[in-house]
């Protein structure tokens, strides 16, 4: 309890420091309890989304080749198969920490923009920056989906690929089998 406590006080703390030098300090009563909330709000969930990030990263490891070169597929299909599954397990794994940062970041740019003071970091979470590599990942699932639907049964029944995994240094290993 006391380490949380500590944590939220060096929170608060940095908070305000960041206040000061993002030009809010002209923030007074309602709207600087409003926007140190929103600030607050981002933090936290960055803290969570870093942290299941790597909580993710540490279940990451290589494929044996030996699952997967007996499925007869080509490299391209290999390719778009580990992108995709992994992919979704990552998914899986960070659970809706992703979905909750990106919203608490937009939440914080729009009130920043409201009050006319600066969003810090949270103002690079642009729907540019967070949607651009959504059509590389649809592509990638078109180029699964083409895959035989047996062989995509029986990659997705391989338990090695529903948690995250080494996409390259997987990929490196089927390589060298071949």
């Amino acid at each position: 309890m006391g380490a949380v406590l500590n944590k939220f006080i060096l929170l608060t703390a940095l908070l305000m420091v960041s206040q000061f030098s993002h030009g809010e300090s002209d923030l007074t009563g309602i709207s600087a309890s409003a926007f140190n909330i929103s600030q607050l709000r981002y933090a936290r969930a960055h803290d969570n989304f870093e942290s299941a990030i790597a909580k993710c990263r540490k279940k990451r490891k290589s494929i044996p080749a030996s699952l997967i070169t007996p499925l007869g597929m080509t490299l391209d299909e290999v390719k778009a198969a580990l992108f995709i599954l992994n992919h979704r397990a990552v998914n899986i794994c960070e659970g809706d920490k992703l979905e909750k940062f990106l919203y608490a970041a937009a939440v914080h740019r729009v009130i920043s923009k409201y009050y006319g003071v600066n969003a810090g970091t949270a103002g690079k979470y642009t729907d540019d920056f967070i949607f651009t590599r959504h059509w590389t990942t649809l592509e990638f699932e078109v180029k699964y989906l083409n895959i035989d639907e047996n062989i995509r049964e029986k990659l997705e029944s391989i338990e090695e690929l529903k948690s995250p995994f080494l996409i390259f240094q997987t990929l490196d290993e089927i390589k060298e089998a071949d």
